[in-house]
């Protein structure tokens, strides 16, 4: 399933992304009860791309690897796998990244935002009916009641630090 969603244009890297959405400091501050003890400075991690840095929830593919870091991206690429493959079942749904005009952030960014995390939540739901995702990792899949509780209190997402930097906010867009 996929657990976050975050827009930008697509003049932005990978790790620019990362960094705009705060998504390493979520994740360890999320995966913080989870740490091994007794440092408590293991958390579990994702599995990216190189081309990410090192980070205490990011675990970037090994380049140029030795002998032990080639087959520990040779296990984790199965992993990474997964990711691909959600990203396939969204293409094959909704079509939405085929044609890259219909999400003009600038003039259409409200509709845009909606759409693309609409059409998450509708593969996630999808996900939860079928179990055909969860059965890679032996695992049950949810039930629509258990990922869409209806009497939960979510709290807002977290804010973004830009540095100051002057950003233009979609949301109240017209």
């Amino acid at each position: 399933m996929i657990g976050s969603v975050f827009i930008a244009s697509m003049r932005h890297n990978d790790n620019g992304v990362l960094n705009m959405s705060n998504l390493a400091n979520v994740l360890a501050d999320l995966l913080a009860p989870f740490a091994l003890p007794p440092l408590f400075l293991f958390l579990p991690a994702l599995y990216a791309d190189g081309i990410f840095t090192v980070l205490s929830t990011i675990l970037p593919r090994y380049r140029n690897p030795t002998l032990i870091q080639r087959r520990i991206n040779q296990r984790m690429s199965g992993m990474r796998q997964i990711l691909e493959h959600c990203f396939a079942d969204h293409r094959a749904m909704f079509g939405l990244f085929s044609n890259p005009s219909r999400l003009r952030l600038f003039f259409t960014g409200v509709y845009v935002r909606k759409l693309l995390l609409t059409s998450f939540l509708i593969l996630n739901c999808r996900y939860c009916l079928t179990g055909v995702r969860s059965s890679v990792f032996n695992l049950p899949p949810l039930s629509l009641e258990e990922y869409l509780p209806l009497d939960e209190a979510l709290d807002p997402a977290p804010e973004l630090d830009l540095g100051g930097v002057d950003t233009y906010d979609y949301q109240y867009m017209y």
